[in-house]
């Protein structure tokens, strides 16, 4: 009898697991859910969100630059320009106004995986997954890339929300990066 109940109890967890798995938001699935990430105001796969103190995200960045081994390519630097300043660890950019520090990070991009999509992946599949979205397509700027270095020509797709915009940007039709922003701060048009 246990050994039925525990061959019961295992496929039932490895069903249920398979099931989970079918949820996950990856460039090959169905759909991305963003307007669930746009309110949250993140990208899954970062630890900062959108509103996210400046002097946390700096503290921490310090502390775990300090606790590396002279081994780790970790960094973490702070570059603070006219009107806005980036704080920098490699994987994320964090921006904020200058004049609206209080209100914490209003801008994150990423040149890694993001919402589930991959740098290099194809505007196709990145259009097939958010059909069900709102969003425009533009020309890349120098307005709509000022944190990418050297963009040129290209595509950008903005998922249009309330308060959070979701920008994806592509050059040669595959992703380079990925932002999310706060539009009343950012106006990329």
């Amino acid at each position: 009898m246990k050994k039925v109940l525990a061959l019961l109890l295992t496929t039932l967890l490895a069903l249920t697991f398979t099931a989970c798995k079918g949820d996950k938001n990856t460039s090959s699935g169905d759909t991305v859910d963003l307007e669930y990430f746009s309110k949250l105001g993140q990208i899954p796969e970062c630890e900062y969100s959108l509103g996210e103190s400046v002097t946390k995200i700096k503290d921490e960045l310090s502390a775990k630059l300090e606790s590396q081994d002279e081994n780790s390519d970790f960094y973490y630097e702070v570059t603070e320009g006219e009107n806005n300043t980036l704080i920098d660890n490699g994987a994320f950019m964090y921006y904020y106004q200058n004049e609206k520090e209080e209100n914490g990070i209003s801008f994150i991009a990423s040149y890694s995986e993001a919402y589930g999509f991959a740098v290099g992946d194809i505007i196709i599949e990145v259009e097939k997954a958010i059909e069900s979205i709102n969003y425009k397509k533009t020309e890349l700027t120098e307005k709509n890339t000022f944190f990418m270095y050297g963009a040129s020509e290209g595509t950008a797709i903005i998922c249009e929300f309330e308060e959070n915009n979701i920008m994806f940007v592509f050059v040669d039709n595959a992703l380079c990066a990925t932002a999310i922003y706060n539009n009343n701060d950012w106006d990329l048009d």
